[in-house]
């Protein structure tokens, strides 16, 4: 499974494994999720190229079977969706179907109307925060920033300040 912040219509920033499950509501997000497919999608897929399957199977490779969640904070701009369809989604089917799976299945989601597996790819559980993931960067190196440039002595607890020389930020 990976997850991205949508940047614009044709391109999403990857999140790391710390940042998944962790939306804002000013952003939406892309969902990519992949299993193999079973006997039982199998009967029910109509779009199968049994040329491309055989050489699936001669590498002992399985067939993939991807749905695309979109995911909507309350506060994300409605322009979202429509630029997702026209512009991200049609590249990432193509690239999909290419790789040899059928279509993907794409679904909308809302914030706070989750489906049930939807929560079930963050195990039950996604934190939403309040504004814009951008925004919230800037915010915690403003604080960093101040916090580097104070001076040890002034810090009532007797702790000693130091330069980094390089911070990763991990939103909680």
């Amino acid at each position: 499974m990976s997850v991205g912040l949508l940047d614009s219509g044709k391109t999403f920033t990857k999140m790391s494994e710390e940042e998944k499950g962790q939306f804002f509501s000013g952003d939406s997000y892309i969902i990519l999720y992949n299993t193999d497919v079973t006997e039982e999608d199998e009967e029910d897929d109509e779009e199968v190229d049994q040329q491309q399957q055989q050489l699936l199977a001669e590498q002992g490779l399985k067939r993939q079977k991807w749905v695309i969640y979109f995911w909507e904070g309350k506060d994300s701009s409605p322009l979202r969706w429509p630029t997702f369809q026209l512009g991200l989604f049609p590249i990432l089917q193509d690239n999909i179907v290419k790789s040899g799976a059928s279509k993907p299945k794409k679904i909308r989601v809302f914030q706070e109307r989750e489906p049930s597996d939807f929560m079930r790819l963050f195990d039950n559980m996604i934190v939403v925060s309040k504004g814009s993931r951008k925004a919230a960067l800037e915010r915690c190196h403003k604080r960093t920033q101040l916090a580097l440039e104070e001076d040890p002595s002034d810090d009532v607890e007797g702790n000693q300040l130091y330069r980094a020389s390089s911070i990763q930020f991990i939103l909680v």
